[in-house]
């Protein structure tokens, strides 16, 4: 009898956890987007800048400063940002995945002029 009780619980533990198993294969949940490789070494990268006006030579303040690197041939991917203080200088140290080897900086006025 306690052997035919031990294989009915075996059996349908195995069911119970083959459903849970495939159940947490599922592509739809995304916790991390980085690369997933062991060791795979962070670099830091430090911004340091001045942004002024063509015209006048001014500092300007709120410049939004994007960090961007090219997944692909075609698509760059925006990995960090950062906003000019008001004498225009940005001085920004953050850590990131070298995923590419050409990296942009794209500049973009969000206040108007």
């Amino acid at each position: 009898m306690k052997a035919r009780i031990k294989h009915l619980y075996e059996i349908i533990a195995g069911a119970i956890l083959s459903v849970l198993g495939f159940n947490s294969c599922e592509d739809g949940l995304v916790i991390f987007d980085g690369p997933v490789e062991y060791g795979m070494p962070h670099a830091t990268f430090k911004i340091i800048g001045d942004v002024k006006s063509e015209e006048t030579g001014n500092p300007i303040e709120g410049i939004v400063v994007k960090f961007r690197q090219n997944q692909d041939e075609f698509e760059f991917r925006d990995r960090a940002e950062f906003k000019t203080d008001k004498d225009g200088k940005i001085n920004e140290i953050f850590q990131d995945w070298p995923e590419a080897e050409n990296i942009e900086l794209t500049f973009e006025d969000i206040d108007g002029e």
